[in-house]
């Protein structure tokens, strides 16, 4: 794979790649500001003399470009500068980086004032061209000789005229000499260094050194080593880039994700992180590398190349093979590509890489192609023989495919599932090699759909879905399994992009084919319907949920069976027959325990529909979790189209049970989701969700920004869509309950409900929209208000489910509140906060205990509001909402100042009478219940008891202590204490 193709592009401020190779930027930024500080100072400080900088890094960290700005900074201020670069040619010639960068005017007019030998010699090494090393100083004999004095060595002479000329220069004028690259310098510029470091100059000379530590001879690393030790040499080292200046570079947020992803590629090389950023603009790196490579011998280049086509980690074995050369050649290629830098040593250190997967594609690309197949099919060969998994074998395999090799498609099939979810890409990359390859009609079909698979798993549906089309197409030519997989896939793709129609219509003709043949398949057809129905809001016919059953039941199949299942919960569940539901909710939950997370990740929406059946139903503890399973799964195992109906059921049930915030985030995860794929609809349901968290966790303003976004949904919506409708209705619940816009509330809700009755909203939602109903009726005025109460009651009942109910009670207590009858209304805001309790929903049983007090206020017990009002406040802070809580804190006020202003006519709530305890008014339960709690048993412990949920025992619990009038637990043991005494 090509790193430069895994991540997008992104611009990098005008900066070029050879930033930090061979080139310089004028324009760009510094990014090495510390190194770059570093260098001023020591050019602040050169008429002190005795001064060599080495600075040391690695290709692309950004040498050249520090001693650019250096040179610059020194010109600017008068110096003489001397700057050259060795090169691999230089190390034959004598001195030659060194003397193409002196000025030839200022060496002459030096070298008068040096003696006759050394200015002679002077002469003679600059008026040679080139100047060759003699036998004696490792050379080939065919050269000119500098002219040598009686009784010295001419190397002698050489680096003692180099010593007095340098002098001279910055005696003259303070001179900067720098040298990049120098780890390509020929041996008299070695020495020269190793002598002016061991006998600084006494003279205004700085000396920059710039080199790759790994490329460097031991001669040169020893002098500056113990230049450094001696105080002579300053070591500047130029280490990997932070994320953050990484992100300066590219002028990106540091902590987003392609910064992230391109720093971790480039390992903080600059000049690697610049041409990952800009793959279609490196031109001038890869010809860089491609240069570096063609000064290599035959063998190193063939071994490189052999490198490249491997891709990876690799031994000289491998080379060999894949190379087509005998070992031992390999061997000496090898050891040359590792002093220059080419390759590395990995772990073990046997094993080598390549300098970076960069440097591999600019091989890559610039290796004959004819070459390069018939390498990739010697790497194959060489895998096989050593029993290689799929996976390793597949990168060849799709750079030079065989039809001819039946063996192929196999490799490429089963590499395919390995990468799968976390790197898709590879996955896509070798499937659509096998559909270049000449496929049989039943093999085509398998690759297509492995390839829309992974392609789904890479969140590509679009281009998932002509791959899909003909595989669907191919009918009979495969397996009936796979084909209805494809079936199935097609619908679900459809399905999220909001065609419903077609996805229906996919559905019908399959099942038309499979009429007749009761299979497996029939049902996970059916289940898909199922799917496409909590979407559109559409409902299955009664026969064909249970038709699904019971095929799903003759296979003895758990997947299917819980899918099913589910299936006709969610259906019972619409139209009241809430026994069969509950029954059918055990069933899918027991299948669905005895599957893997595999097993399940394979056939998600068995798991979605229980989750969604579970949420129906107001098992809303049960429903949390099936969504978080079902989000994990979906996430670790790539199931990208289930994803969203996890996501924003996660968000929703979490709304209802008053986790604000979590909510929030599964909404803000749903929507971005939605907005990256181009799935309207989840995008659009997770903004209304967010918008109803952000109106909770916000203090109270203007509501006509929360009424607006739901008229917005809604206008959008086709009738009986459930989702939105849901998502508009919760945004327009919160505006309400900011008291504001109460008559256009109305009008929206009847125009999405389809008229009074409310037709168009699935059962399950009635009784709530009529509670709203109610609600906003009272704040208009509108006589309607006992009607919506009366019909918020008739949908609860018809469904039988006590969440339902609680909604009816609170739209009672707000008929009742609104003509006077204030006890009567407290008295069925407890009942209903009694019921929300029972199901965790702890914002709305915040709600309907704020609302009890406030009527019980009114009818003169404030101290009573004030008992209602502390656990209130406690649920409004779990649920994290400054709206509830201001809510709750505006009625604490008030009851505090309806407390200060009556004088009490009973004893103090919490000091109540002991004497003729009366617990009559309990329930056999009730009674039970506190007799245990009297004992001092804890919550979990009298749950354990009874073979109840710590849930209920403290719904009785709060019964007890509304009709014993206490306040606490605490004062109920002291109270059955004393009573027993």
């Amino acid at each position: 794979m090509h790193p430069s193709n895994s991540v997008r592009h992104v611009q990098a401020g005008g900066l070029v790649s050879t930033v930090a190779g061979g080139g310089t930027s004028s324009g760009s930024r510094n990014i090495r500001l510390r190194e770059h500080r570093k260098l001023v100072e020591a050019l602040g400080a050169i008429r002190d003399g005795r001064r060599v900088v080495e600075l040391v890094g690695d290709p692309g960290t950004g040498k050249t470009r520090l001693l650019t700005q250096l040179a610059a900074e020194a010109r600017s201020r008068g110096l003489v500068v001397a700057q050259g670069r060795a090169t691999e040619g230089d190390q034959r010639v004598m001195l030659k980086s060194i003397t193409a960068s002196l000025d030839c005017r200022l060496v002459l007019a030096a070298s008068r004032d040096l003696p006759n030998d050394a200015a002679a010699t002077i002469r003679a090494i600059w008026s040679q061209s080139p100047v060759r090393f003699g036998e004696a100083f490792g050379g080939d004999g065919d050269h000119e000789s500098v002219p040598g004095v009686a009784g010295r060595e001419p190397r002698d002479l050489v680096l003692s005229a180099m010593r007095g000329l340098l002098e001279r220069l910055a005696g003259n004028s303070p001179t900067v000499v720098i040298l990049d690259d120098s780890h390509w310098a020929d041996p008299y510029t070695t020495d020269l260094i190793d002598q002016l470091v061991r006998y600084p100059l006494n003279a205004p000379l700085l000396i920059v050194l710039a080199h790759r530590p790994r490329q460097t001879g031991s001669t040169l690393r020893s002098t500056l080593a113990q230049g450094v030790v001696s105080g002579v040499v300053e070591r500047i080292q130029l280490n990997e880039l932070t994320l953050g200046q990484a992100a300066d570079l590219l002028s990106v947020e540091a902590r987003s994700r392609r910064s992230v992803d391109l720093y971790r590629e480039s390992q903080g090389v600059p000049q690697y992180l610049l041409a990952l950023a800009n793959p279609g603009d490196n031109d001038e790196f890869v010809q860089l590398v491609q240069t570096e490579a063609a000064l290599l011998g035959d063998d190193e280049r063939r071994v490189l190349e052999a490198a490249a086509v491997i891709d990876g980690c690799f031994d000289v074995t491998a080379l060999a093979s894949v190379a087509g050369l005998e070992r031992a050649r390999v061997c000496v290629a090898a050891t040359r590509l590792l002093n220059r830098d080419l390759f590395r040593h990995a772990n073990p250190a046997s094993v080598m890489v390549l300098r970076h997967p960069l440097v591999r594609d600019a091989v890559y690309a610039a290796t004959d192609g004819c070459w390069r197949r018939e390498a990739h099919r010697r790497a194959i060969d060489y895998l096989r023989d050593c029993g290689a998994p799929p996976s390793e074998l597949a990168h060849h395999v799709a750079a030079a495919p065989d039809s001819s090799d039946s063996d192929d498609l196999d490799i490429l099939l089963r590499a395919a599932e390995e990468p799968l979810p976390g790197n898709p890409e590879r996955a896509i990359t070798w499937l659509e090699a096998a559909l270049r390859l000449s496929l049989p009609r039943r093999q085509r079909g398998l690759a297509l759909i492995a390839l829309s698979r992974a392609l789904c798993v890479a969140e590509r549906f679009a281009d998932a879905m002509p791959h899909l089309r003909e595989a669907v197409a191919m009918g009979a030519a495969l397996p009936v399994e796979i084909w209805a997989k494809a079936v199935s896939q097609s619908a679900a793709i459809d399905t999220l992009f909001g065609r419903y129609s077609e996805a229906n219509a996919t559905l019908d003709g399959a099942l038309a084919m499979l009429r007749g043949r009761p299979s497996l398949e029939e049902v996970e057809l059916l289940v898909r319907r199922g799917v496409i129905g909590l979407y559109d809001g559409g409902a299955l016919d009664t026969g064909t949920v249970d038709l699904a059953a019971r095929r799903a039941q003759e296979f003895a199949c758990h997947t299917s069976t819980a899918a099913a299942m589910a299936l006709r919960a969610l259906k019972s569940t619409s139209l009241g027959d809430i026994e069969t539901a509950l029954d059918a909710l055990e069933t899918s939950a027991s299948c669905i325990e005895k599957l893997s997370d595999a097993e399940l990740a394979r056939s998600p929406d068995c798991l979605a529909l229980l989750g969604w059946a579970q949420l129906n139903a107001a098992r809303l503890v049960d429903a949390e979790a099936t969504m978080r399973r079902g989000v994990t799964l979906a996430k670790e195992f790539g199931a990208t189209t289930a994803l969203p109906l996890f996501l924003l059921g996660l968000s929703l049930v979490n709304n209802v049970m008053g986790r604000i915030g979590e909510s929030r985030r599964a909404a803000i995860e749903a929507k971005e989701w939605g907005r990256r794929v181009g799935a309207e609809q989840v995008r659009d349901f997770g903004l209304a969700l967010e918008a109803n968290c952000a109106i909770w966790l916000s203090r109270r303003n203007d509501s006509k920004r929360a009424v607006s976004r739901a008229q917005r949904l809604i206008k959008a919506l086709p009738p009986r869509t459930y989702w939105y409708s849901m998502g508009a209705l919760m945004c327009l619940a919160a505006a309400v309950e900011m008291g504001e816009c109460s008559e256009y509330c109305i009008a929206l809700v009847l125009d999405a409900g389809g008229g009074g009755a409310l037709p168009n909203f699935v059962p399950p939602l009635r009784a709530q929209c009529f509670e709203l109903l109610c609600a906003a009726a009272i704040l208009q005025g509108s006589p309607w208000a006992g009607e919506y109460a009366e019909r918020s009651a008739a949908a609860a009942e018809m469904l039988g489910l006590t969440y339902q109910q609680a909604f009816a009670l609170a739209a009672r207590g707000h008929a009742h509140r609104a003509s006077g009858r204030v006890e009567e209304a407290a008295h069925h805001y407890r009942e209903a906060a009694d019921l929300f309790a029972v199901h965790g929903a702890l914002g709305s049983q915040a709600r309907a205990l704020t609302l009890a007090a406030q009527c019980v206020s009114a009818a003169g017990s404030p101290g009573r509001a004030a008992e209602m009002l502390r656990p209130a406040k406690e649920l409004a802070l779990r649920c994290g909402s400054p709206l509830l809580l201001a809510d709750v804190g505006a009625e604490e006020n008030s009851v505090a100042h309806a407390v200060r202003d009556q004088t009490p006519a009973l004893p103090p709530v919490n000091v109540p009478p002991t004497d003729g305890l009366d617990l009559s008014c309990l329930t056999d339960r009730e009674r039970e219940i506190a007799q245990i709690a009297g004992r001092g048993c804890r919550t979990k412990e009298i749950a354990e008891q009874l073979f109840v949920s710590p849930r209920t025992v403290e719904v009785h619990l709060s019964r007890v202590y509304r009709k014993l009038n206490i306040p606490s637990r605490a004062v109920l043991v002291r109270l059955l204490t004393r009573a027993a005494a």
